[in-house]
């Protein structure tokens, strides 16, 4: 009974995604993408009003950005 259900398992990877599928992993993406749009907007906002100015602010928001990339590269392997 065990060995049928890891079968069945594998056999879900091969099966392509369907159309309504698709559409949804997309409007999700879009609008993680517009989330994020508005928290690096929030930010910099935030950043200018309290004290730093818009060069500090933005280096502030590249070592973040850097360090993400740096850390996901880091999490695959």
């Amino acid at each position: 009974m065990m060995g049928n259900s890891i079968e069945d398992d594998d056999d879900s990877f091969t099966k392509p995604l369907g159309r309504q599928s698709v559409i949804y992993y997309g409007m999700g993406h879009m609008l993680n993408d517009i989330t994020a749009a508005y928290w690096f907007t929030y930010l910099l906002l935030f950043l200018t009003d309290i004290g730093l100015s818009p060069r500090d602010a933005a280096m502030v928001m590249l070592s973040g950005q850097v360090a993400d990339g740096f850390t996901t590269i880091l999490a695959v392997n």
